[in-house]
């Protein structure tokens, strides 16, 4: 499984739908096609994002392209997931590596402070496929979060600093 790192310092992200973007500042503004955006920048394709938000509102798949696949996997914030959701992301994971064993596309994951839920999620899928726990911690340690700092806009969505 190749895992895709990418550091920055002192961005400012937003996580919005498209009816929200015209009330913000350009550089509030950080979504899902943004990210394609920067991924293709760096030579590499998104081909799957898993949504692990307990919620709809920030934004839908009608938003993406039609070649990127979308999972939507509601998941309760500041609780360990259940086994429900661990099946299911573990499921969409191995499903999209089988049928893209033939390319390099990467998977973005993402819950609504990028703490918690995606960092279990993430380390409980590779401790299950055969890794150290301290192996999978240290690898997911490596990749971009977005957990320095989130304050709620009263817009509706949820500002990120990334150190």
């Amino acid at each position: 499984m190749k895992c895709y790192s990418r550091t920055e310092h002192n961005i400012h992200y937003s996580i919005y739908s498209q009816s929200f973007e015209c009330r913000l500042d350009p550089n509030e503004r950080f979504s899902p096609l943004d990210l394609i955006e920067r991924i293709r920048d760096q030579k590499e394709e998104l081909g799957m994002i898993i949504d692990l938000t307990y919620t709809t509102r920030y934004y839908g798949a009608e938003e993406l392209p039609d070649t990127l696949c979308y999972c939507k996997i509601l998941t309760v914030g500041h609780e360990v997931p259940d086994h429900e959701t661990i099946f299911k992301f573990k499921s969409a994971v191995k499903k999209f590596l089988k049928e893209n064993q033939d390319n390099d596309k990467l998977i973005g994951v993402h819950c609504t402070h990028g703490l918690n839920r995606t960092g279990y999620l993430v380390c409980r899928y590779l401790i299950d496929e055969g890794m150290t726990p301290n192996a999978a911690i240290a690898l997911t340690g490596h990749l971009p979060t977005f957990s320095c700092k989130h304050e709620r806009s009263s817009q509706g969505g949820i500002t990120v600093q990334v150190k």
